[in-house]
């Protein structure tokens, strides 16, 4: 199995494609992952990783058997994440549902979505009925119906599935929080053979030169451009960072509560990277459908083929797509370098 991914991947550029996987993942998926030569390396959200024992154990095993794939762990700081009672809730069209202090779940019948304290009272603060609220990259979407004392009353905007521990975004909350990551830090600072931090939501360079003052002179520092801020400072930000990532999936939910393009937001951050050689990673709404199904569909093939086209060089970062499902991991690496293969022999 080894060797036919390795066939499928012979035309893709070798260390191009970082792979996003969990500490739970048994040795023979990982070994699948890494001896294809499209792999560059593994990236853990440690905001995802509970157990630090067994993230340092996985580690070690990665970096004794495969000491030249690089090791990336993201910073996710004060990223804000949803909190449900179970893996999976179903929302129909227009059905009522509550927000509610994740402290707080109560015995109420409607659907309940625990968020952290300090979204729940900028929501309260910032927010009025009508306002969208979105969850996963915007692929879950809410329209606030009424802000309450102790809950937020919403609709869903049509049929959709949400999973816990996923994203939550709602206009200005990432340009308003000052991120927090002792707790990354610290979590850090347990951790061996780590080559690369990769810092959520950058927003300013002060980030960036905070964060090089915590870790070792060699760890290659990531600045991600997930806000209006990180772009509206990214001069300042890719003179200090090691390399950039552009999250699409976060950025294009900040971009959207202010109708701004995310295409051209792409093209600038790409051309800022070029003018100071600055490596350059895109991540996220890469193949997105292969989470539930079988192939990618036309659209992700038309974004990755103008990726291809318009940024020789580029880096894609894999995030659910090998990380939601560990029996769909290497399949689906190998349908996205099949697709990209496709791709190449067309341009």
């Amino acid at each position: 199995m080894i060797n036919m991914i390795n066939n499928t991947s012979a035309r893709v550029q070798a260390n191009s494609i970082w792979v996003t996987v969990k500490s739970s993942f048994s040795d023979e998926v990982m070994s699948l992952l890494l001896t294809n030569i499209c792999v560059k390396g593994i990236r853990f959200n440690l905001s995802k990783e509970s157990d630090m024992f067994m993230l340092n154990k996985k580690i070690n095993y990665i970096h004794t058997l495969y000491p030249n794939k690089r090791i990336m762990i993201d910073f996710g700081g004060s990223k804000q994440r949803i909190k449900l009672k179970k893996d999976i809730i179903k929302l129909k069209d227009n059905e009522l549902c509550v927000l509610v202090n994740s402290d707080n779940f109560n015995s109420q019948p409607l659907t309940q979505i625990g968020i952290s304290d300090l979204l729940f009272k900028y929501i309260q603060q910032n927010s009025v009925e009508g306002d969208d609220i979105l969850i996963s990259d915007g692929w879950q979407q809410l329209r606030i119906k009424e802000v309450k004392k102790n809950n937020i009353l919403c609709n869903s905007k049509f049929d959709c599935e949400i999973y816990n521990q996923r994203g939550i975004s709602v206009k200005g909350i990432y340009d308003f929080i000052d991120h927090d990551f002792s707790k990354d830090i610290e979590k850090y600072n347990a951790l061996e053979h780590i080559t690369d931090v990769a810092i959520s939501f950058t927003n300013n360079s002060k980030m960036i030169l905070n964060i090089n003052q915590l870790v070792e002179p060699n760890i290659n520092v990531i600045a991600k451009i997930e806000s209006c801020n990180g772009l509206k400072n990214l001069v300042d930000i890719v003179e200090v960072s090691d390399e950039i990532m552009i999250a699409r999936g976060d950025l294009l939910v900040e971009l959207f509560y202010y109708g701004l393009n995310i295409l051209k937001a792409e093209e600038y951050i790409y051309r800022c990277c070029a003018l100071y050689n600055k490596p350059y990673i895109i991540a996220t709404r890469i193949a997105d459908s292969l989470e539930t199904a079988d192939e990618m569909t036309f659209e992700e093939t038309i974004v990755l083929y103008n990726n291809l086209l318009r940024y020789p060089g580029t880096t894609f970062l894999l995030a659910n797509e090998t990380s939601f499902d560990e029996s769909r991991s290497v399949k689906n690496l190998t349908k996205v370098v099949d697709r990209i293969n496709m791709i190449k022999n067309c341009l």
